[in-house]
């Protein structure tokens, strides 16, 4: 039994509703014929392919689009290094039970890229699942929106080829023009060409298309906070935590909230606030590590040293492993002991941070995250020219002018290598550049973080906080 009612949200006004009593094979004609009726209520005007869209069934096995909708719901709300694979699992069982559901069939395309992009899975055997499923889609209905749209993504996510994405998001709008995800991805790729505000208009209508969307409204909380406008982003980090449930929840968002009023405000009691509103929430072991693992950077930038090392030791990762950033918690050891003066154990973290990452570029020489991390570590064991060499080569390997939100980490991590080697007015040039720039630095930032402590006393970096305050 299902009750249908549209209502007019600013009058209130009842404007149509109806009782529908039908047996479950027959949900995809009672959803056909809401549509229908909701348009005609709305004075919308259909266009043909949304009208044959509205008339279609996706598939005739009810088990499969249950499955269906499950992936979507945990793509939409769930942690991504728990719910980007198990959307993955979700599409491909979609499939197994139906393999003529084509819609499903192009959302795992869009899963399988998305595993890929999140660092979780960067073989060519995954890029090559994500564009066979999609040509799998395109087989079962030849122009199907969806399809189009999980091209994108795989442009996007596999390759950064963004024209080529562009284009297929495009061709995703002719068909399916409310498709928020569409809205959403053409915004991902304005971001990352560094077109923010393109990509904050894309974003707010992915999250008007779709407001119970948590992972767009969150998007655009990210994009607000990147062009430093600080305030909308704490609203709209809101409203995204807001529609997390107890079976849906990314503790990331809650750690972006912290993360933004250090950098709003410098406030390290309203970071904890947030990371206290996370454990408040969940009861998993899994979901609070995510917390543990904020917590050592807030007693950092408070100076409270060896709380900071008490919760490192509760992190149980040994990797902090993202698309941004691999560092390996030897290389944070390293510096907090730096910071302590106990240049003893600082230099032994150096040396295992260093092992860990030469070990792993042996086979990833392209990867920048990999050079950045070197760098630093070089740069804590005194070896200035590899040092350098290092983090010049993650800013190469990844620049701005290509990636307008990762390649901002690589020269943060260059300006910290020439504090560590003694270049300040090098650094203090890069960080002016950030500062000029929408990202993840900020004065109030740079007031707090150890990190810059010994740049303090100069001129220069003094100017440069006036400057940009």
């Amino acid at each position: 039994r299902v009750n249908a009612q549209l209502i007019d949200a600013r009058t209130d006004e009842h404007i149509w509703s109806e009782q529908y009593e039908r047996q479950m094979t027959e949900r995809f004609e009672i959803q056909s014929d809401i549509a229908e009726k909701i348009t005609v209520g709305l004075r919308a005007t259909l266009t043909v392919a949304e009208r044959e869209r509205i008339g279609q069934a996706p598939t005739d096995n009810l088990e499969a689009y249950e499955y269906f909708v499950r992936a979507t719901e945990t793509y939409d709300l769930a942690e991504i290094e728990v719910g980007v694979p198990l959307t993955v699992e979700l599409a491909e069982k979609a499939v197994e039970l139906d393999p003529q559901f084509a819609q499903a069939w192009a959302f795992l395309s869009e899963a399988h890229s998305r595993l890929y992009w999140y660092y979780l899975d960067r073989s060519e055997d995954r890029l090559a699942q994500a564009k066979s499923a999609a040509s799998r889609a395109f087989e079962l209905r030849p122009g199907l929106g969806e399809a189009h749209r999980a091209l994108g993504y795989y442009y996007y996510w596999g390759f950064l080829d963004y024209e080529r994405a562009l284009e297929r998001f495009s061709l995703a709008l002719n068909s399916t023009p409310h498709d928020y995800r569409i809205w959403a991805g053409i915004g991902y790729v304005r971001r990352r060409q560094g077109q923010w505000q393109q990509a904050l208009e894309n974003l707010k209508q992915a999250a008007a298309l779709n407001p119970r969307a948590a992972n767009a409204v969150v998007n655009l909380a990210q994009t607000y906070e990147m062009m430093r406008e600080y305030a909308e982003a704490e609203a709209v980090y809101d409203q995204g935590i807001g529609l997390y449930t107890d079976s849906y929840l990314d503790p990331q968002t809650f750690a972006m909230k912290a993360w933004l009023y250090l950098k709003w405000q410098g406030s390290t009691e309203k970071a904890r606030a947030a990371l206290e509103q996370l454990y408040q929430r969940v009861d998993s072991v899994e979901l609070k590590r995510i917390g543990h693992s904020w917590y050592p950077l807030v007693e950092l930038f408070e100076r409270n040293y060896p709380e900071a090392l008490e919760r490192l030791a509760s992190v149980t990762s040994e990797i902090f492993d993202y698309q941004y950033y691999f560092v390996p918690k030897p290389l944070v050891y390293a510096q907090i002991y730096g910071l302590m003066g106990q240049s003893e154990r600082e230099l032994a973290y150096y040396d295992s941070a260093s092992a860990v990452l030469e070990a792993e570029l042996r086979g990833n020489m392209e990867d920048h995250r990999l050079h950045s991390s070197l760098g630093i570590a070089y740069a804590g064991l005194g070896r200035k020219d590899d040092a350098v060499r290092e983090a010049r080569l993650a800013v190469e390997l990844m620049p701005v002018e290509r990636e307008a939100w990762k390649g901002l980490f690589p020269v943060e991590d260059l300006a910290r290598v020439y504090v560590m080697v003694g270049e300040y007015d090098a650094a203090i040039d890069q960080l002016d550049y950030l500062l000029s720039i929408p990202g993840e630095i900020s004065v109030p930032l740079l007031r707090i973080d150890p990190t810059w402590d010994i740049l303090r006393g100069q001129p220069r970096f003094q100017a440069l906080l006036a400057k940009y305050d």
